[in-house]
């Protein structure tokens, strides 16, 4: 689920480490005759994301910053290869925030108007009402994960829990990038997406 704040993003004074890999942006619609399902088979762009990761939760089964800033560059990597998005700025940074079911809750509370913990929630950033400073990395938004709904799921569901977490990670990326699930159509495609990238990581398509 998507939720934009009007302004900014509300986790934007929140940070404890921050984890910078090579990432990319896309600058247009596929023009490489890819499918969802489909991901260029060299990297093509050349931009950079820095990945801001909080860590609000305890668990002997999180994953560790390097693994959720290297889930996050792919995502976007494969996204700009494939040129199935645009981003808004030569280099963009964004914040990964793994959170307890309190705050989880919280959340999901004031933005979707829903008083239960979900597994992740996407807060994008409107493009239009962000000041771009020349030289600075533009932000596109945060991605909260409830680590005990994350880690209940993927023992319910039989997967590993780093595989999961990955999954989720990709998939609220896909969000920042303006993907949704609200129709069947755009779930499909949104899924062969996840299936795409998740694939590039040597991880199992979630929906089998």
């Amino acid at each position: 689920m998507t939720v934009k704040p009007q302004v900014e993003s509300t986790l934007a004074s929140w940070a404890n480490g921050t984890s910078c890999a090579d990432g990319t942006s896309a600058d247009g619609t596929s023009a490489d005759g890819t499918s969802a399902g489909e991901v260029a088979n060299e990297q093509v762009s050349d931009l950079a994301a820095c990945v801001d990761i909080q860590i609000a939760a305890e668990s002997d089964q999180l994953p560790t910053a390097q693994a959720l800033a290297v889930w996050a560059n792919e995502a976007l990597t494969v996204a700009a290869d494939n040129r199935w998005s645009r981003l808004p700025a030569t280099s963009v940074e964004l914040c990964i925030r793994l959170v307890e079911t309190e705050e989880g809750t919280s959340l999901n509370e004031t933005y979707r108007g829903r008083s239960k913990p979900t597994n992740v929630l996407s807060f994008g950033i409107d493009e239009a009402l962000t000041r771009i400073e020349l030289g600075c990395p533009q932000p596109i938004g945060d991605i909260v994960l409830c680590v005990p709904v994350v880690e209940r799921e993927a023992a319910q569901q039989g997967k590993p829990c780093t595989d999961h977490y990955a999954h989720l990670v990709v998939h609220g990326i896909l969000h920042l990038l303006g993907f949704d699930h609200e129709e069947e159509v755009a779930a499909q495609d949104m899924e062969c997406k996840e299936v795409a990238i998740l694939r590039q990581l040597g991880i199992a398509n979630p929906y089998e």
